[in-house]
């Protein structure tokens, strides 16, 4: 048994370290949209984004979209630039995006960008058809 963990250790000790030698220019850029959800994402988002960075190969930025019931003034400034990002993981579950940015989001993915659905976020858009195509695969 105890040599079963030993080894479990160094495999994650491994793991951990295998990218912290990469320049930030040889980082995956990943992009983490948060800001509504059933689940409680303020603390979910900074354990996601400190696992994704500690390993060393990305490098994490977090989209905070504006609160629950917020009305179409507080959403304008939010528009995240999807195409800066090799993959996209949500963390959302909450009130439609504007329309433009959904738009964005779908060429986003249908371009190839990665997108990755976490837990509760697999059901932020019921009526939203392409994001139910894209993310059946996704959820973790």
């Amino acid at each position: 048994m105890k040599t079963k963990q030993v080894s479990i250790a160094i495999g994650l000790l491994a793991l951990g370290t295998a990218g912290s030698s990469l320049n930030a220019a040889d980082k995956l850029k990943v992009l983490i949209i948060d800001g509504q959800s059933n689940h409680n994402w303020k603390i979910c988002t900074p354990a996601i984004k400190a696992v994704l960075e500690q390993c060393g190969r990305f490098a994490v930025d977090v989209s905070t979209t504006p609160p629950q019931t917020s009305g179409p003034d507080q959403w304008q400034d939010w528009h995240p630039k999807f195409a800066d990002y090799a993959a996209i993981v949500g963390n959302y579950n909450g009130q439609n995006w504007p329309d433009a940015v959904r738009k964005e989001f779908v060429q986003y993915v249908g371009n190839g960008g990665g997108l990755d659905i976490v837990h509760a976020a697999n059901n932020a858009f019921g009526d939203w058809l392409e994001y139910n195509v894209a993310e059946p695969d996704a959820v973790v």
